[in-house]
């Protein structure tokens, strides 16, 4: 019985990747010039794009942060980057399932290596994460290392409207 009660959450997460593997869900490829496609889509409008991988905790409570806020607020305009190996896709979807948040503003790292990629977003990053960059209605950004608090984001959200 013990071990029938561990399995729940494990099929439970496994249920959850299935139906969004099932309805199609798939990551956008981040490239070199992906990040000003996401800058021009957004123009006018503040967002916030966060920076993560599947391998770090800090960025999981982040994760776990975004989606209840997500819940809560949902004009919280948030666009998800996994820095992992586009290898990895099925375990940043099976993350992103297990906190409820969909794949429409998520993407994984793609083909042109993370150095590049890390590059293209902020020459001065050098690959720690969570990393999170602010942008406001003009297209100004603040980078922040490490993880955003609940206060922060919701400071932010209310001061770029």
């Amino acid at each position: 019985m013990k071990n029938i009660v561990k399995l729940v959450p494990v099929l439970a997460l496994a249920l959850a990747f299935a139906l969004a593997s099932a309805a199609g869900a798939e990551l956008l490829r981040f490239e070199p010039g992906s990040l000003r496609a996401l800058e021009a889509a957004n123009a006018g409008r503040p967002f916030v794009l966060i920076l993560w991988a599947t391998d770090c905790a800090p960025c999981r409570r982040e994760l776990a942060l975004v989606a209840r806020l997500q819940r809560e607020r949902p004009e919280l305009p948030v666009v998800l980057v996994a820095s992992d190996d586009p290898g990895n896709e099925a375990a940043v979807l099976e993350l992103l399932a297990e906190f409820g948040i969909g794949s429409r503003n998520a993407w994984i790292f793609g083909e042109a290596g993370a150095e590049r990629l890390r590059y293209a977003i902020d020459p001065q990053w050098f690959g720690e994460v969570p990393r999170s960059y602010l942008y406001d209605a003009a297209a100004n950004r603040l980078a922040i290392s490490g993880p955003l608090t609940e206060e922060r984001l919701l400071d932010w959200l209310d001061s770029s409207r």
